[in-house]
């Protein structure tokens, strides 16, 4: 065995010994996403997530038209090519939990959770 092999392998063994011994870290607060479910959206309207444009009614169709949101309460906007359509609705997100927001009337605000 050469001088260079040796220490390779104090050095792997070193390595290896302070990670098992390292603590993995706990992620006890962390938060889990909730689910925006948007409905009745038209694939040319535009929808915002308080004020910044998260895509278009046929992106989101992709996935369900559903979204994974950090727990929080929001301003949801949907933008449509004729303004009697477009509506805006707060909605609260909670963990592991869907919000659905629905856009049905003209200048309607519902929230169903």
């Amino acid at each position: 065995m050469t001088r260079f092999t040796q220490l390779m392998s104090l050095a792997f063994i070193s390595v290896s010994l302070f990670a098992e011994s390292t603590p993995m870290p706990e992620f006890e607060n962390e938060r889990q996403p909730g689910v925006l479910r948007l409905s009745n959206i038209d694939e040319n309207d535009r929808v915002l997530l308080d004020g910044e444009l998260i895509g278009d009614g046929k992106r989101i169709a992709r996935f369900g038209s559903k979204l994974l949101v950090s727990p929080g309460e929001y301003t949801v906007t949907v933008v449509s090519s004729s303004p009697q359509h477009s509506c805006e609705s707060v909605v609260s997100i909670r963990e592991n939990r869907t919000s659905v927001v629905r856009c049905t009337a003209p200048s309607s605000e519902q929230f169903v959770d």
